[in-house]
């Protein structure tokens, strides 16, 4: 009894279960970025942003898809980096404000390969070292045709990818994929698999499929899996009709299916709270994550 008075007062059982709930608390921020047709200019904001996003306490911060580039082929090659080069002014930017600001950023920009000379859709993420701890290079190409509404032949500017992405980032584990792979459940159950407990997905829907799916979509994948869902967008760009219109509308949905935070199409800085803690729970009360018939079913990685 002395020893356990000693060591484990109730002052410090307090202290330490505080902690450990702290923890399992982390704050983000979704960053719905402008863009500009001068790439400068576009990164020149977005530093901007970051460094308020981090200045209100926020240690993970989520760009959307192609955040440095306008969505338009010609733009998109024009604004393809090699990430291996030390002269690629996006990735130093995000290596020196996630080093200096001690934050996660994470978003999707055009890739240059400079071995292939293939350009592909990559999503990134820096941690408060600097360093690029994880790509996914975009695996389900945009290529659909809506008669009528809206045509796409995203295949004729990227090349898909190969790869399946999750990743530790501090306290919590990733599953990181791009915009139209969010439409394939087995995906993010591959991801859930793997332990993902934040499905990250930067995307820029358009103004047809975007009212009808995209909130479904971030609450479909959040309540299949359990786990929080965090879809970014650019916001609009609508100085020129030639390019394309994203459809905006960031959010975070929480394990219920509950979107807890959104916005409209402008330009905007969200803050969440995510309790890491709270997936367990939802995974208690409701336990299908158990209840599966894998003598029936399963869904794999090949």
């Amino acid at each position: 009894m002395f020893i356990y008075r000693k060591f484990f007062t109730l002052k410090k059982i307090k202290a330490y279960l505080k902690n450990k709930m702290q923890a399992q608390k982390i704050k983000i921020s979704l960053i719905q970025s402008p863009h500009f047709i001068d790439k400068q200019v576009t990164l020149s904001n977005l530093e901007k942003l970051i460094t308020e996003a981090a200045e209100n306490k926020a240690k993970y911060v989520f760009l959307g898809e192609c955040f440095n580039s306008l969505y338009r082929k010609d733009a998109l090659h024009a604004n393809s980096e090699d990430f291996s080069s030390h002269t690629s002014p996006t990735i130093s930017l995000l290596r020196k404000l996630s080093k200096s600001l001690e934050i996660f950023v994470l978003g999707s920009l055009p890739e240059l390969d400079p071995l292939t000379q293939n350009h592909y859709n990559t999503a990134v993420c820096f941690n408060p070292s600097g360093e690029l701890i994880a790509k996914h290079r975009k695996l389900h190409l945009f290529d659909i045709d809506i008669p009528g509404k809206i045509t796409s032949k995203e295949s004729e500017t990227f090349q898909s990818g190969s790869q399946i992405t999750v990743f530790e980032a501090g306290p919590v584990k990733i599953g990181m994929a791009i915009c139209y792979d969010l439409r394939f459940p087995e995906l993010s159950l591959i991801m859930t698999k793997k332990g993902a407990q934040i499905l990250f997905f930067p995307a820029a829907f358009n103004q047809t499929t975007g009212p009808l799916h995209w909130d479904l979509l971030l609450r479909s994948r959040a309540l299949d899996n359990q786990v929080y869902v965090v879809g970014v967008s650019p916001a609009r760009f609508q100085e020129d009709p030639t390019y394309y219109q994203a459809w905006g509308h960031s959010g975070v949905a929480d394990p219920m299916g509950k979107i807890m935070v959104s916005c409209e199409q402008e330009v905007t800085i969200l803050y969440q709270e995510v309790d890491l803690e709270y997936i367990e729970q939802v995974r208690t009360q409701l336990p299908y994550q158990k209840q599966k018939r894998l003598d029936l079913y399963k869904v794999e990685e090949l």
